[in-house]
């Protein structure tokens, strides 16, 4: 059974709407069917992970300017621990163990300090696609700002840090993880 989620971001609406046309009746949509030129106006907000079970990591492929101008650099090609040991210090490592592992979604909503002090409120959709075997191999977000406020007038030099303010999986078909397994020590998470 498909959870429909509640977005405030339009862009993760649409995101949302593309990956269950894509989807259709397969378990998942693979990534070869995402086409940039249909979701055009979400790339500068979308990001692209790639599962490495072989290395219980995840690799970022491909950063929108939008998430790269949030977080003041590129990090495409980086790797992240996403084995158990790391899930337990790391919010996003914890959940995109879940979107790969169930398979399943899930929607985040954050609020980032930047080091100027400004703050913004983002809203998260991360949604698994499946590798060329069918499982689930990449997980593809969309991120928008929802929400703004101001401190200082600075200029603005990346992120500081975020607070997981809201999750909730999604149930695509397998199950969703119990929503109360992220640890309260790693709500909070440094840059």
């Amino acid at each position: 059974m498909l959870h429909v989620p509640i977005l405030a971001a339009k862009e993760c609406q649409l995101f949302y709407e593309y990956w269950r046309e894509l989807k259709g009746d397969d378990p998942l949509p693979k990534r070869s069917q995402l086409k940039p030129a249909d979701v055009k106006t979400l790339l500068p907000f979308m990001s692209v992970v790639e599962h490495i079970p072989e290395r219980q990591s995840a690799k970022f492929r491909l950063l929108g300017t939008a998430v790269e101008e949030r977080f003041g650099k590129n990090f495409a090609g980086q790797e992240m621990p996403i084995g158990e040991e790391f899930q337990a210090r790391n919010a996003m490592a914890h959940m995109l163990a879940n979107v790969f592992s169930l398979p399943c979604g899930c929607r985040v909503v954050v609020e980032e300090e930047y080091r100027t002090m400004r703050k913004g409120v983002v809203e998260s959709i991360n949604l698994p696609f499946a590798g060329p075997d069918g499982q689930a191999r990449f997980a593809i977000s969309v991120a928008k700002q929802i929400s703004e406020y101001i401190r200082d007038l600075t200029e603005e030099r990346g992120l500081e840090g975020q607070n997981v303010f809201e999750y909730d999986y999604m149930d695509i078909g397998f199950g969703v993880p119990n929503k109360n397994d992220l640890p309260d020590s790693i709500r909070a998470v440094s840059f």
